[in-house]
């Protein structure tokens, strides 16, 4: 049976219409091609700092000259450093003879404290028992003019026994009194004895205050004497000397930057990825790096950024949205130091199935 020519154009559309689909799921299932990434190398960079200020008195190294670590970099100026330690070691040894007099005067002043004191002390208390022994002969003396008085005028006694009587009294009174004054020197011996015993606490005091002085002077001494050691700038690590940023001659603060040291044993690639892309990688998987002078690494990737960052195109499908990228940082192996920060390299992301 023959068709119509209308049905056959029917048949001939519906089957373009399931060769196109066929193809379509073909190309679905086939990897994607191989990806591109323009990446930049870097590496480990270490900013030597001086760490005391001073004139740079001598420059040492050259830009792009390989160091080792403990290499002298620079020589600061270490005249003021070094007067400046002087001056402290000096008035460190002022204090330490300060020191050893004010120890010297305060056991001094202590032996002669407690010797006088115990002196003034045992005085004291010989004039108390003078006092008390001149007391009781007073009362005595008392005693006996009164009787001598009563017998006097019964007219038992003469006069004359009356009057020495009285006169014995008076004496007696008099030596009563003095023993009193005794007493009361003796006291004040005593007080001015305990004053002595104070400036003995006082000697002690000027020992603890000389002391505090003298280590304060010798933590001063020693920083100075570290830093005349920082007047020598030294290499942290191995590396290759960068950018210099002083002259000699040039003043620098304590921090002023000096040189940077570009540690070439720490190498990496930097790249951006697209979005699209980003999801069949991973840390640790590796990929093809290639050279600016055509020499292929192996890139292991260090890292993978957390965020997604700036966009790398434009979507021209349906969402019309930005394609933003993924940063990674891959670690490459660089024998002989040949690739420095700032070269190119190319980061090939292969096909993967879908």
């Amino acid at each position: 049976m023959s068709l119509s020519r209308t049905t056959r154009r029917i048949l001939t559309a519906f089957a373009a219409l399931l060769a196109v689909g066929a193809g379509v799921s073909i190309h679905s299932r086939v990897a994607p091609a191989p990806l591109v990434l323009a990446g930049t190398v870097d590496a480990n960079q270490i900013l030597i700092s001086s760490q005391t200020a001073g004139r740079v008195a001598k420059l040492l190294v050259e830009e792009g000259q390989d160091v080792r670590a403990g290499d002298v970099i620079a020589l600061l100026d270490p005249a003021e450093l070094a007067a400046s330690l002087g001056s402290f070691q000096a008035q460190a040894s002022s204090l330490e003879s300060q020191v050893d007099a004010a120890r010297e005067a305060a056991a001094s002043s202590a032996g002669e404290a407690r010797h006088g004191l115990a002196g003034a002390q045992a005085a004291l208390d010989m004039a108390k028992a003078t006092l008390a022994e001149a007391a009781a002969n007073g009362r005595k003396q008392q005693d006996l003019a009164r009787r001598m008085l009563v017998l006097a005028q019964a007219g038992a006694v003469s006069a004359q026994d009356r009057d020495d009587a009285l006169r014995g009294q008076e004496a007696a009174e008099a030596r009563e009194q003095a023993a009193r004054n005794g007493v009361a020197q003796a006291e004040a011996a005593v007080r001015s004895a305990e004053a002595r015993t104070h400036q003995g606490v006082a000697a002690r005091e000027n020992v603890r205050s000389a002391l505090g002085q003298l280590a304060s002077a010798r933590a001063l001494a020693a920083g100075a004497e570290t830093r005349l050691a920082y007047a020598r700038v030294l290499a942290p690590s191995d590396g290759r000397i960068g950018i210099l940023a002083v002259r000699q001659g040039e003043i620098l603060a304590a921090g002023g930057a000096i040189a940077t040291l570009v540690d070439l044993r720490q190498t990496w690639v930097l790249a951006a990825i697209p979005e699209t892309r980003a999801g069949a990688l991973k840390a640790g998987d590796r990929l093809e790096v290639r050279m600016p002078s055509g020499s292929q690494v192996t890139g292991r990737i260090l890292v993978k950024a957390a965020e997604a960052d700036f966009a790398t195109q434009r979507d021209t499908g349906s969402s019309r949205r930005d394609i933003r990228a993924v940063r990674l940082k891959l670690g490459i192996d660089n024998p002989g130091s040949v690739f420095v920060p700032g070269m190119s390299a190319d980061v090939i992301v292969p096909g993967r199935p879908r």
